[in-house]
């Protein structure tokens, strides 16, 4: 990481994407007035606390590196509203991430991820939720709690059901589970009223399921093979 640039106090925007940085020092707290920060395609392995200073950050961009985790105290990026980290090794996201009440898009498909914290049902202005090509097993109640989301994209995982609250996205308009091990879904499904777009391609489901689905979403695009 060139370290002379924290003594450029007042950037609001870098992009050091395409290296071979493995670290992010902690004097990066220095460039407080950062609001965009990309560091795609390189090889960080740990963000530092001091992460959690750059209060001004409206988008961080961290795909295709070597995270394991992310630190909490990323939680104290109130102004987030896009959080990119797909492509690492991640296999949580901090409870934390539920402070991020601003965030709009959050990004970590092709990760390790097996559970998501209680605390995503927090992101109440959450619009797009990408995880897809996870592990994910099963998904937390709170995510009915999402009121904002449009778009929930969740295939190749290894979701087994999903929870009743998932009724509750009034707003939701794409909702993708391909490639999943998916035997039936739960009745309040029939409550997504907005959605467009219904992927259940791959999965476990009996023709009498399928019916059944089908008859919740007349005017709904349902892709079932």
């Amino acid at each position: 990481f060139p370290l002379a640039v924290t003594n450029l106090v007042n950037l609001q925007t870098l992009v050091l994407s395409w290296n071979e940085i493995y670290y992010i020092p902690e004097s990066i707290s220095l460039l407080n007035k950062l609001e965009w920060f990309g560091m795609n395609h390189n090889k960080l392995k740990y963000l530092p606390d001091s992460i959690g200073e750059l209060v001004n950050l409206k988008e961080l961009v961290l795909n295709d590196n070597d995270l394991i985790n992310l630190p909490d105290s990323i939680g104290n990026l109130k102004n987030l509203e896009k959080l990119r980290v797909s492509g690492n090794h991640l296999i949580t996201l901090p409870h934390s991430i539920g402070n991020l009440k601003n965030l709009k898009k959050l990004e970590a498909h092709e990760n390790n991820i097996s559970s998501l914290p209680e605390t995503i049902g927090d992101l109440e202005n959450l619009e797009k939720l990408r995880l897809y090509k996870n592990l994910l097993v099963s998904l937390p109640d709170s995510i009915g709690k999402l009121k904002n989301l449009k778009k929930l994209i969740l295939y190749e995982n290894e979701l087994q059901s999903l929870p009743n609250s998932i009724g509750n996205l009034n707003n939701l308009l794409e909702l993708e589970l391909s490639y999943n091990e998916l035997t039936t879904l739960p009745e309040t499904i029939s409550e997504l009223k907005n959605l467009q777009v219904l992927d259940l391609s791959k999965n476990e489901f009996t023709i009498e399921e399928i019916d059944k689905i089908k008859t919740y979403f007349p005017g709904t695009k349902v892709i079932i093979n």
